[in-house]
């Protein structure tokens, strides 16, 4: 039987081992500092509950500056890492400034309130006197080109709204004009303490005061009067020079001034 000279097959190539796919990481701590970043964010607008938002505002700026070093090694959390840390410091910015806002805004309230009560306590019965407190000066019936009289009355010391020492003056505004008017709009009333005039003073509407602001916005028909208050704010115990005029003239002639004695 004849002989064959046959080639054994090569074996097949066996297949190398499996590649492992790179698996990315994620970076934990810049999701952290994000998210408590835009928490303390969001939290620090509101007064007192944002000492809550700063904290986490300043947590999460911490954790994102963290974060961000290890996106370097990881390659990921980059961007979240840098939100997370802008959105902390804002965090820690807004809340400081709103605190500090309104602890400022509640001392300012706080100080109107004690100077409102304090001014109630405090004795404000004394009755500054005036060279015409009850009679009216020469030049009371005003010029007989004027359409409006104005009569000085009496005055007395009283505490203003933030509680400063205060003149409220009496008078009575007679129109005898054709129309109607009022007085904070026909009369131009000043009061001087050592040639210098004085601030209008803000008083409360208190029965304490028989005070009233409103009358002198009030329209009076031609040839009717009206009673009127007004308020300046002392800056002595100097005599008190009280001048009356017509608002819109072109003389600016006096129609009543007077001087009232503090002592």
């Amino acid at each position: 039987m004849p002989e064959y000279d046959m080639a054994q097959p090569s074996p097949a190539p066996q297949p190398g081992p499996p590649v492992p796919t790179p698996v990315k990481t994620s970076n934990g701590i810049a999701i952290a500092g994000f998210v408590l970043g835009l928490l303390g964010f969001l939290g620090s607008f509101i007064p007192v509950i944002n000492l809550g938002g700063i904290v986490l505002g300043v947590v999460g700026a911490v954790l994102a500056a963290v974060g961000l070093a290890k996106s370097k090694k990881l390659g990921t959390g980059k961007g979240l890492a840098t939100a997370g840390l802008v959105l902390g410091s804002l965090a820690l910015i807004i809340g400081i400034i709103v605190n500090v806002a309104f602890a400022n805004s509640v001392d300012d309230a706080n100080d109107k309130v004690k100077a409102a009560v304090e001014a109630t306590k405090e004795p404000v019965d004394e009755t500054a006197s005036a060279d015409t407190a009850d009679e009216p000066t020469a030049d009371v019936d005003g010029s007989p080109d004027s359409d409006f009289a104005v009569a000085i009355g009496k005055s007395r010391k009283v505490k203003d709204y933030d509680g400063n020492a205060a003149l409220l003056v009496n008078y009575t505004f007679t129109n005898n004009s054709d129309e109607d008017a009022n007085f904070s709009f026909s009369i131009s009333d000043k009061a001087f303490q050592g040639g210098v005039q004085l601030e209008r003073a803000i008083l409360l509407d208190d029965d304490k005061y028989d005070y009233d602001s409103s009358n002198s916005l009030k329209d009076v028909k031609p040839g009717s009067e009206i009673k009127v208050q007004e308020v300046y704010v002392l800056a002595d115990k100097s005599d008190v020079t009280i001048e009356l005029s017509e608002l819109i003239s072109f003389d600016d002639e006096i129609l009543a001034s007077t001087t009232i004695s503090l002592s």
